[in-house]
């Protein structure tokens, strides 16, 4: 079965039988991030693509490109050889990475995202 944009919206407010105001207005939102999760729990070799960047010293940020859905893997070269990196939630990265005096000192085998829905 297929599904327009209305359509689809219209199946979710008959199986939900919620005509509630705050719903209706939320239902693109929800519709937004119920795709991002499929999208993001099922890895499609149509969505991957590999891409290269350059850290830089003083820079905690890495640029994505305008079209990154959720990363997949990422790795640096570090002499020639590369170095996997395992994905950390943003708030045991951030406590793993500072000392005493809340300052980053060293190298990690870490990495997150921070996403903002716009």
């Amino acid at each position: 079965m297929s599904f327009t944009y209305t359509t689809l919206k219209e199946t979710l407010q008959n199986y939900t039988q919620n005509t509630e105001t705050t719903f209706l207005n939320s239902m693109d939102m929800f519709i937004r991030l119920a795709e991002e999760r499929i999208l993001k729990s099922t890895q499609l070799n149509v969505f991957q693509k590999n891409v290269t960047g350059a850290l830089s010293t003083g820079n905690a940020y890495l640029a994505v490109p305008s079209d990154f859905l959720s990363p997949h893997s990422l790795s640096i070269t570090n002499s020639s050889s590369y170095e996997y990196l395992q994905f950390k939630d943003i708030g045991g990265l951030n406590a793993l990475s500072k000392d005493e005096n809340n300052r980053h000192t060293y190298m990690m085998n870490f990495f997150t995202w921070r996403c903002s829905i716009e």
